[in-house]
């Protein structure tokens, strides 16, 4: 829950309001409902951190409590996160481009603002 609150404030940049709380949970649950493509991929990208972590603690990890992550542990998947998340954002870039070069019929570099639209 921290990790996506802090993916969700990230992605905002400076448009980010930092002190409202409550929109800031309303935007998480309208994200979550409306079920979009990069909600899932900031999903995932959250949940590689987490089991990445996960992985590399696996030998002082017990298997028979549940998971508690101290601050300091979420810290610094917070850091893992925020190294990464460049690169991550990089391929999205590149899948987002791919996909309106398929929208592009004449190869002019150009896509149709209806066609844009219907998407």
């Amino acid at each position: 829950e921290v990790l996506i609150s802090y993916l969700t404030i990230f992605e905002m940049g400076s448009k980010a309001n930092l002190t409202d709380t409550a929109g800031h949970q309303l935007m998480k649950r309208r994200s979550e409902t409306t079920n979009s493509q990069s909600w899932s991929t900031l999903v995932e990208f959250e949940e590689d951190a987490l089991n990445t972590y996960n992985f590399l603690q696996h030998d002082t990890i017990n298997p028979f409590v549940p998971l508690l992550y101290t601050f300091q542990v979420a810290s610094k998947i917070v850091r893992s996160m925020a190294r990464a998340y460049g690169q991550w954002q990089n391929a999205e870039c590149r899948q987002m481009a791919s996909e309106l070069r398929g929208l592009d019929s004449l190869s002019s570099g150009r896509v149709p603002l209806d066609k844009l639209y219907s998407q």
